[in-house]
């Protein structure tokens, strides 16, 4: 133990000549508690420091690395990171411009790939899930340029729509701040009691960008798409790869257009034609 102006240190020196590191071993039955008046205990290696715990704010208790060091929470096996805010929630902030940015990275080799899992279990020990519970909601939030004040301007919510065993069914909705900044529903997928079949809603026009075909034809699975001619036209393709034109110019196709109509050099003549 030495003595400085200001400063006391601790030192411990290898005797034995062949060069092996000498430890400070703490074995204590109780506690250990640091009292740093200042607020600030630091962390160094060979006189460089890499970080502190910052307890200078009367409020805030914060793990500082310093300037350009990472700062790395590690467990080896199975083990698990866990945070655990209480009321509170969990922050990042940057002032640097596309930053903070939440990156999960995957080095497995294989097809396998990072997974954001959202689980709402209603209870620290779960319990029985009820229809219509929120599993999951990301916020979309910025300012207007009122106050400023803060506005909603879109969410994505994920809800179990029925938790009957073996009759789940989810819910998934897109929505969107339209006219005075109230959320709207912009697309809703829902789960239905048929295998494989999901009903989506849009709650609002819907734009379809023209094209010159129909995409490749999948079996079980039809095509709505527009035609790009002038102006462009609605079309159906079934999984057989028929074309089927729904709109001829300002009118349904064989409604009453007196017209010959010509695509992907086939002759189609409406029934009613003159």
């Amino acid at each position: 133990i030495s003595q400085a102006a200001q400063q006391t240190t601790i030192v411990t020196k290898t005797d034995d000549g062949g060069g092996a590191v000498a430890h400070l071993n703490f074995d204590i039955e109780g506690n250990i508690i640091m009292d740093a008046e200042a607020g600030f205990v630091a962390f160094t290696k060979d006189g460089v420091q890499f970080g502190q715990l910052d307890m200078n704010t009367s409020s805030l208790f914060k793990w500082e690395a310093s300037n350009n060091m990472d700062m790395e929470f590690e467990t080896n096996g199975t083990g698990d990171i866990l945070f655990d805010s209480g009321s509170g929630d969990i922050l990042s902030t940057s002032a640097t411009a596309h930053k903070p940015q939440i990156i999960l990275k995957n080095t497995t080799a294989d097809s396998s790939a990072p997974t954001l899992n959202f689980t709402s279990q209603r209870n620290a020990i779960p319990l029985d899930a009820v229809d219509d519970d929120f599993l999951g909601v990301i916020s979309f939030n910025g300012y207007d340029d009122g106050t400023p004040s803060t506005q909603q301007y879109a969410r994505m919510r994920v809800r179990a729509e029925d938790v009957t065993t073996d009759e789940e069914k989810g819910r998934f909705s897109i929505d969107v701040a339209s006219n005075n900044g109230v959320i709207t529903s912009a697309l809703t997928l829902v789960g239905t009691g048929t295998s494989g079949q999901v009903d989506a809603t849009f709650g609002g026009t819907l734009f379809l960008n023209e094209t010159a075909d129909a995409s490749t034809d999948a079996a079980g699975y039809g095509q709505l798409w527009i035609h790009d001619d002038d102006p462009c036209s609605l079309w159906f393709t079934n999984d057989d790869g028929d074309d089927i034109q729904i709109t001829d110019g300002t009118a349904l196709a064989g409604g009453g257009a007196a017209k010959e109509t010509f695509c992907f050099n086939k002759r189609f003549t409406p029934l009613n034609s003159t």
